[in-house]
């Protein structure tokens, strides 16, 4: 904290692997913490599969996972979430 705010340090990284024309893995990974209290950190994964199943149908599949020890100890710290979507474009 400087002068009444907080301060948090964040690293984010993220990475598409083509698995083929129609297929993508989508990968995003992120971690903050709080510099001078090395208790407060947070951690947050997700994982995306994209398919192009033809020219205007494509799905999403997707988890996401993520570990919060900023918020008080009373709240629930992590979530876990499996999602999936169908999208027709025309």
């Amino acid at each position: 904290t400087i002068g009444g705010s907080s301060v948090v340090t964040s690293i984010f990284e993220d990475s598409i692997l083509a698995i083929s024309e129609a297929y993508q893995l989508i990968q995003e990974a992120e971690t903050y913490v709080a510099p001078k209290n090395s208790e407060d950190w947070g951690y947050s994964f997700d994982l995306k599969l994209d398919g192009k199943i033809t020219q205007g149908l494509s799905f999403r599949l997707g988890y996401e996972y993520s570990f919060e020890n900023l918020v008080p100890k009373k709240v629930p710290q992590k979530e876990t979430l499996f999602s999936s979507s169908l999208l027709y474009t025309f």
